[in-house]
């Protein structure tokens, strides 16, 4: 893709996610440790799901330490609203190795938190992006259909492993502020790039879109 495309794009997605952008109390902390929490209950559950289980999680385990050392039954009480019973193991050896292994402390390269229990390469990205804004590919569903449709990538099987997609989001988040970027496609994809019956009309990129332009081209 053209430099100008992806330029346009960062630029009207700030823009957009400055106006638009969803509120969250995970997005109003810029700490790792809550950064990580929420991105793992995020995993195949919806914002509106996880929001009073993670009020209640953060409050009784502010940190690795305390959830380090927490009973598992008292830890699975609190996240079973959630599902995926492999959670609570998962929020659990997390933390351990956190304090076993860091000393508590979030690590700050993709590489190691990868080595976290429960951490896979889309959490480890988001927390890069989100927490310590530094540039890392992170593409889940959503970034994926976005990003795709934009560019016209035609794609087979999971979205968000097509090599095009994934270079194209590591292209558009190696910036300043990728937190911004990264959060304005989450939400911007929710919102307008729905996978059925997508809002172009109120989409800031249908003006270079490619699937918005194939859409009016049909339509005429």
């Amino acid at each position: 893709m053209m430099l100008d495309n992806v330029s346009y794009l960062r630029r009207r997605v700030k823009e957009w996610f400055k106006k638009h952008g969803r509120e969250y109390p995970w997005r109003q902390t810029r700490d790792p440790y809550k950064v990580i929490v929420a991105e793992m209950m995020l995993r195949r559950t919806r914002p509106e799901q996880v929001l009073r289980v993670y009020k209640r999680f953060v409050e009784m385990f502010p940190d690795p330490w305390s959830l380090a050392s927490a009973d598992e039954s008292v830890v699975e009480s609190i996240v079973f609203p959630l599902g995926l019973r492999w959670r609570t193991p998962a929020f659990k050896a997390m933390a351990e190795r956190l304090v076993g292994a860091h000393n508590g402390v979030v690590p700050r390269t993709k590489e190691d938190l990868l080595s976290l229990p429960g951490v896979g390469d889309y959490v480890a990205g988001a927390v890069m992006n989100i927490a310590y804004e530094e540039p890392e590919s992170a593409v889940d569903a959503n970034i994926a259909r976005l990003l795709s449709r934009y560019a016209g990538i035609e794609v087979s099987g999971e979205a968000r492993r097509n090599r095009d997609v994934v270079a194209l989001a590591t292209n558009v988040l190696d910036c300043v502020n990728p937190r911004d970027v990264f959060l304005g496609m989450i939400d911007l994809a929710s919102e307008c790039c729905k996978p059925r019956k997508p809002r172009c009309e109120d989409c800031p990129l249908q003006e270079r879109c490619s699937y918005s332009y194939e859409s009016r081209r049909e339509h005429r």
